[in-house]
């Protein structure tokens, strides 16, 4: 028998797909793409080809290019096995490039074609944490670990997503998990420091980071977090040679080499070496500019349509538009200004209890849109979510404390769904602040403390927005000074007790034995007795502080 020609071409594409293949299963891209280019002019909506360049534009990282390849493959006629391929390489590349919506809905597809895909399952999870749906990660982390219950990643990263939550103890077990598995497991090691830090278990902590860093030398990270589990001395003088030859490594990428920058400054700080500690904080700080900015504009304006929007006629007119209720207490500031420590003596009453920092208001009120568009019917349901939220961390407490720094600018939104709660705002030396936020590395979106001129600019603005609500919150809002709590730690606790209409406690007095989780990077200073040394600490940097002076009072 003779084949017809439409056979011959069909089998002559079959054999060039497979040479392909073989280039590029051996890493010959220029050669697979040669073939490959040459099977779609004959057929242009030849799947395997498609996929094939899809693939090869992925490892390449031309993202965008692969996202366009494999989108066609996938709609094209394409086996199981290379279907299965080519939506975990888009959704991949679609993540890349930030189109996450998109990333979730191709790895759905892929998970109900093979619900065991063990790299989509744990993509999945990775894409939700990173979209902040905490919830729909642990879901996924969780099934993960059920599917794969010897997959180290699985357990790590759901104990990560439980510390998200606040779950600080199932997070410890989920790290231990991890580490049975793989005992060499750094990032795991590394979770379970950070969790036996939260919880004031300091040893073990320090134990943790020591062993996650000799798993991992390059991890900057981790030497971040030992550094702050103590103070350091010069018997530290082996830890802080080894970070200066970190800090000096050729292998580091920016965000190692920041944190690495970041951890020797608070070592050189400890010990007293002003100058080399602010060049050390300086260089992180320029690295860390290098991805983030702060929009001055952007933020002036939004500080403006808050002063603007919340004044004395606009709470008069609207009133109360939901039934009082004084169980949120919020303390509210700079951050780096005493906050936690306000938290720490409150937490201590029998009657209250912690929901750390809520993102809540941040996420409903950090654009104008929201402000312009407040409506009486809105505010209700906002003011009923926000109490199901403390209601979920804190059952039974008669008050909770929400501690986000940053809700100074949004107490307008606040006091209009809760007009009996009380409002602590903690105030520190300016100076001393602003030192303190440019000397820390943040993991929310702080832009504006890796620049000096950008700190001054905001706190200005803080300044600004917090004389404004003195003027129309006066009745509901106590200001506390960090240095005056130092000094007078008993008479200040009196004040913010009677502030919150609580009987007097001594359990407030002895803070630091405060057995809650502590989040925040004052997790170490927290849990000891007060100091004064934190004061007037600027004094050292007087020389290197520039466009901060003129903050001084």
């Amino acid at each position: 028998m003779i084949p017809s020609s439409n056979k011959l071409a069909t089998d002559r594409l079959k054999i060039l797909a497979r040479q392909a293949r073989v280039a590029l299963y051996c890493g010959d891209y220029s050669l697979a793409t040669a073939l490959y280019s040459d099977i779609l002019v004959f057929k242009s909506d030849y799947a395997a080809a498609l996929h094939g360049l899809g693939c090869i534009a992925f490892l390449q990282a031309d993202y965008v290019k692969a996202t366009i390849l494999l989108k066609q493959a996938v709609n094209a006629k394409i086996s199981k096995k290379d279907r299965l391929n080519a939506l975990f390489y888009l959704a991949v590349a679609l993540h890349f490039i930030s189109q996450n919506v998109e990333a979730i809905s191709y790895l759905i597809e892929l998970l109900a074609l093979d619900p065991g895909h063990v790299a989509a399952r744990n993509n999945l999870g990775l894409i939700y944490l990173e979209n902040h749906q905490l919830a729909l990660a642990a879901h996924n982390f969780k099934k993960l670990t059920l599917i794969a219950p010897r997959y180290a990643d699985a357990h790590a990263n759901l104990g990560y997503v439980l510390f998200k939550q606040g779950k600080v103890r199932g997070a410890i077990a989920c790290a231990k998990n991890a580490i049975d598995i793989d005992p060499n497991h750094a990032v795991a090691l590394r979770n379970l420091g950070i969790g036996y830090q939260t919880l004031g278990r300091f040893d073990e902590a320090r134990n943790c980071f020591e062993s996650a860093i000799l798993r991992d030398p390059m991890d900057g990270g981790a030497y971040g977090n030992l550094v702050e589990t103590k103070k350091i001395t010069p018997q530290d003088s082996a830890l802080v040679t080894r970070l200066k030859e970190l800090t000096l490594s050729t292998g580091l990428t920016p965000q190692g080499k920041s944190d690495a920058l970041f951890a020797l400054g608070k070592c050189l700080d400890d010990l007293a070496e002003y100058d080399a500690a602010f060049a050390s904080y300086s260089e992180a700080n320029r690295l860390e500019r290098g991805s983030r900015e702060f929009n001055r504009q952007q933020h002036e304006e939004f500080v403006d349509a808050q002063i603007q929007t919340f004044s004395s006629a606009f709470f008069q007119r609207h009133g109360a538009m939901f039934a009082p209720d004084s169980t949120p207490i919020f303390i509210v500031g700079m951050p780096r200004s005493g906050t936690t420590l306000i938290e720490q003596i409150l937490s201590r009453h029998p009657e209250v209890s912690s929901a750390g920092e809520c993102l809540y208001w941040g996420n409903l009120g950090g654009s104008t849109d929201v402000v312009q568009n407040i409506s009486d019917k809105l505010i209700p349901e906002y003011a009923h979510s926000y109490l199901t939220h403390l209601r979920a961390i804190a059952p039974v407490s008669k008050h909770v404390i929400d501690k986000m720094p940053t809700n100074f600018l949004f107490l307008g939104l606040i006091h209009l769904c809760f007009p009996a709660a009380r409002i602590i705002h903690c105030q520190r030396h300016p100076l001393d602040t602003c030192l303190s936020n440019y000397f820390h590395k943040f993991s929310n979106s702080s832009s504006y403390s890796y620049d000096l001129h950008d700190l001054a600019f905001f706190y200005r603005q803080y300044e600004r927005i917090m004389t404004h609500w003195r003027r129309v919150l006066a009745d509901n809002m106590l200001e506390i000074c960090y240095e005056s709590v130092v000094a007078s730690q008993e008479a200040e606790t009196r004040k913010i007790l009677t502030f919150c209409n609580l009987e007097w406690n001594e359990d407030c007095l002895d803070f630091s034995h405060n057995q809650r989780p502590v989040f925040t990077a004052s997790n170490w200073q927290v849990r000891q007795p007060l100091f004064s040394s934190s004061i007037n600490r600027w004094q050292h940097y007087r020389a290197h502080l520039g466009p901060l002076l003129q903050l001084a009072p």
